[in-house]
């Protein structure tokens, strides 16, 4: 064990690392998720349920709420982009951080279940990043 002089151990007496963190719960959860390469996504049903699942960074949507079991994406296609049964309307807030829809996925959403809204998209073609940590989307209420 090192002995510290009487000026480095009065430094260190006086410090108080709770200083350092502000601790409000936004700054919290994403710092969580740079740390954990994980996010969290909202998911209302089209009965107005909302489930909140943790995901990793780089998954795309589908993958993450198939995982989890999720009702109401189906994904017949396992993401390959040949069904549109995995169709999501996303909040506007979240529609702008988006990549645009690609000419595939735009015509993938033409033969969604449910008419296709401005926000429609494919969940198999979002991929997840910190910063859509919070991403709100909402289910239709068929993929059939």
């Amino acid at each position: 064990m090192t002995k510290l002089n009487g000026s480095a151990a009065n430094i260190l007496a006086a410090f108080d690392p709770s200083t350092l963190i502000k601790n409000t719960s936004h700054e919290h959860h994403s710092r969580k998720a740079a740390m954990n390469n994980t996010i969290t996504v909202h998911f209302t049903a089209a009965d107005g349920t909302r489930t909140s699942i943790e995901g990793k960074t780089g998954k795309s949507l589908m993958d993450v709420a198939t995982s989890k079991n999720l009702s109401g994406i189906a994904a017949d296609c396992g993401g390959l982009m040949t069904c549109a049964t995995c169709h999501v309307i996303v909040d506007p807030a979240y529609a702008s951080q988006l990549p645009p829809a690609d000419t595939e996925e735009l015509a993938m959403l033409a033969f969604t279940a449910v008419p296709r809204q401005p926000n429609s998209r494919l969940s198999c073609q979002i991929v997840l990043s910190a910063a859509l940590d919070g991403l709100s989307v909402t289910l239709p209420a068929s993929q059939y």
